[in-house]
């Protein structure tokens, strides 16, 4: 199961009413969605939060873009077999390096 299509670029929401788009993903978000294989975060989000994508069992590949500056501690925590793609050097390649996570080559 592929969201992407949840999260392309320039990705609308509504909260409350207001058209807003997303911009942070927060503690706990995708926590055990245990059938969602990829995740491509919005080119619009700045933020994950805690745990955002722990425990997903069957998460694979996680596209994190340059535009995320701030990601929380064990934000994939115990999702073993997820490989981050992102740049080297950005925000995610610094918390894959810190928390031994695999990125793509």
């Amino acid at each position: 199961m592929h969201i992407a299509a949840l999260f392309k670029k320039g990705a609308v929401v509504y909260v409350g009413g207001k058209e807003g788009r997303v911009t942070e993903i927060g503690e706990y978000a995708f926590t055990d969605t245990n059938e969602v294989t990829n995740v491509t975060v919005p080119d619009s989000v700045t933020k994950i939060g805690t745990c955002a994508f722990a425990q997903m069992d069957k998460l694979t590949d996680l596209y994190v873009p340059d535009s995320v500056k701030d990601i929380a501690e064990k934000w994939t925590y115990q999702s073993e077999k997820v490989t981050v793609h992102c740049s080297e050097g950005s925000a995610a390649y610094e918390a894959c390096q810190k928390e031994d996570i695999k990125t793509a080559e």
